[in-house]
Formats: structure tokens, C-alpha cells, sequence
């Protein structure tokens, strides 16, 4: 089933807006933080420095947006490449998405920083993974002890009933 431009726009303003929003922020407030360490004058007012940092910042802030939106549908675009190849959805998907999301954040500053931002996403997704799928192991081996304490003591009961 084809899905109408309407339907399209919508299921973006659901899903991906906020992400690509979120991203943005947060890129031009690391480049605002960046541009007001950068400062060589400490002894200008905060105020002053701010105001200097967000007017150095300003002209990137295109090129900010653009690579964060790169970097989103690069992301989205290789979940889907993977999920129809696979005919599934899996956290690997999102695994393999991560450092492909990191490359096309830094197509703008060379090779060099793509290759950077790919391995620096990948150690991210893969140490979120391992530790998210440690918490969850932990999580099924409690549900699954307690599954068998009701059970034990579900037939502790039964078996003292007919004792009696």
C-alpha cells in the first residue's frame, strides 16, 4: 500500500521531527559551547563572550541542521535497506545504522571525520547494547525465579491440602 504525501508529512512530524530537532539543538549548543571556550578574552563580561560566541556560531548553524538531517535519513535509510533485505526488524539494524549515521553527521569535515564519527557511534550502540542487554538478562533471570518460586510454592500448597 502506497502511502499519500499527507500521510508521509504527518508520519514524519510523529516520528522524525523531534529527533531532527533535538539534533540540531543539541549540535549548535556543542558548537556555541566550543566557540565560547575558544575565546581567547577572559576578560570580556559572560555576556559579551556569549553574545560573540552565538554570532561566531550563527553562519554554521545551516550546515548543522543539513548534516543532522543527513544523518538521520542516512540512519533511517539503512534501517530500512536492512530490514527489507532481512524481512525483519532487529536491534542489529539499528547497530549497523549507527555508524553509518556517524559518517554522514561528518561528511561535511572530510574522511577523516566520517571514519571518526563511524567508530565513535558504533563503540556507543554497541556499548549501549551490551549493557542494556546485561540489564535485561538480569531482568528474565528474576522473572524466571520468581516464576518458579510461585510455582514451587503453588505446589507446596496443593501438595499440603490433601496431607491434611
Amino acid at each position: 500500500m502506497e502511502m499519500s504525501l499527507q500521510q508521509r508529512w504527518a508520519r514524519f512530524a510523529e516520528e522524525d521531527l523531534g529527533t531532527f530537532v533535538t539534533c540540531s539543538a543539541l549540535f549548535t549548543a556543542f558548537q556555541t559551547g566550543k566557540e565560547l571556550h575558544a575565546i581567547k578574552d577572559k576578560l570580556l563580561p559572560t555576556g559579551q563572550r556569549v553574545a560573540l560566541a552565538m554570532r561566531r556560531t550563527g553562519p554554521k548553524v545551516p550546515l548543522l541542521v543539513c548534516s543532522a538531517a543527513v544523518g538521520i535519513a542516512g540512519m533511517k535509510l539503512s534501517i530500512a535497506a536492512v530490514s527489507h533485505y532481512r524481512q525483519d526488524f532487529s536491534r542489529d539494524n539499528v547497530l549497523v545504522a549507527l555508524p553509518v549515521c556517524g559518517a554522514l553527521l561528518n561528511v561535511h569535515r572530510g574522511s577523516r571525520a566520517m571514519a571518526k564519527g563511524a567508530l565513535g557511534l558504533a563503540a556507543l550502540g554497541y556499548g549501549a547494547d551490551y549493557v542494556f542487554s546485561i540489564y535485561h538478562r538480569l531482568k528474565f533471570e528474576d522473572a524466571m525465579r520468581q516464576h518458579e518460586e510461585e510455582q514451587a510454592l503453588l505446589s507446596y500448597q496443593a501438595s499440603t491440602r490433601f496431607e491434611q
